[in-house]
């Protein structure tokens, strides 16, 4: 896990982000040392996700070895619906809608 020293350059670039106007939503992973909620405090981002600390699956999916019991855990699951509003906020992009005068 990052300390807070190693995130200041992912820090800055938020900043540089967002003073363009665009939005930046992390995704973290567990709840230790830091909990999400003070991540998005202390950042002024939103969460997009908080992905469960799962060692042991999330080695299974790097190693292309996923299972059933992989398929069905929370971690598969979280990803899954992260995927999903990832894929959301592309179309969204990609149609934007027009607002009448």
């Amino acid at each position: 896990r990052p300390t807070a020293e190693q995130l200041q350059p992912a820090l800055a670039l938020v900043d540089q982000l967002q003073e363009a106007g665009k939005t930046v939503e992390w995704v973290v992973i567990g709840s230790k040392p830091y909990t999400p909620e003070d991540i998005a405090r202390t950042t002024w981002s939103e969460l997009a996700a908080v992905l469960p600390d799962d060692h042991r699956t999330a080695r299974a999916i790097a190693q292309g070895q996923v299972g059933s019991r992989e398929r069905r855990s929370p971690l598969a699951r979280s990803i899954g619906a992260l995927a999903m509003r990832i894929d959301d906020i592309a179309a969204q992009l990609s149609h934007p809608v027009e607002v009448p005068a």
